[in-house]
């Protein structure tokens, strides 16, 4: 399919066309050729024009000052836009933070309220003399005094006896 240009009046394909919303077929009337030489002539006529405008706009005190003013304007909206977005994220963090703390804060409780039980648990077995604290590491065979090691806090009585070197390798692993 081809389209005829209304400028240089030849027939091209339709992809020589940018788009148009405007236009009845949705492209311009005018090839991409012709517009990028009246892009070219335009500019050359009115160069001279434009770096007045341009001297004028560099040299002119009130153009500078109106300038600033636009520019401070805009700097201080986005500032205000800026500080806004900061504090409305900082708001949702802080929220989703708190609801994060109080999940682990639970869940702490429930596993203290579950060692601690256990810890007691065990003491008090090895006053009655259900538990034997024994003198040497099972481990290491190291003479010194035992700390129980527990897996599971569900089941307090099932210890393993270690000395305190041999304890903190246990729980790092």
């Amino acid at each position: 399919m081809s389209k005829t240009c209304s400028k240089c009046k030849i027939e091209t394909p339709l992809a020589e066309f940018n788009v148009c919303k405007a236009a009845k077929d949705g492209l311009q009337s005018r090839c991409k050729a012709c517009i990028k030489d009246h892009g070219r002539e335009y500019y050359q006529i009115h160069k001279a024009e434009r770096n007045e405008q341009q001297k004028w706009r560099r040299s002119s005190p009130e153009a500078r000052e109106a300038r600033k003013k636009v520019q401070r304007r805009r700097h201080k909206r986005q500032i205000k836009e800026d500080a806004t977005d900061c504090a409305e994220r900082y708001e949702e963090r802080k929220a989703a933070k708190k609801v994060a703390n109080e999940k682990q804060r639970e869940k702490w409780r429930l596993i203290k309220s579950k060692k601690s039980a256990a810890f007691h648990a065990v003491n008090q077995a090895v006053k009655t003399g259900e538990l034997v604290r024994p003198t040497v590491c099972p481990v290491c065979s190291a003479l010194t005094f035992n700390v129980p090691y527990q897996e599971d806090y569900t089941k307090p009585l099932e210890v393993e006896w270690m000395c305190i070197g041999c304890y903190r390798k246990k729980i790092v692993e």
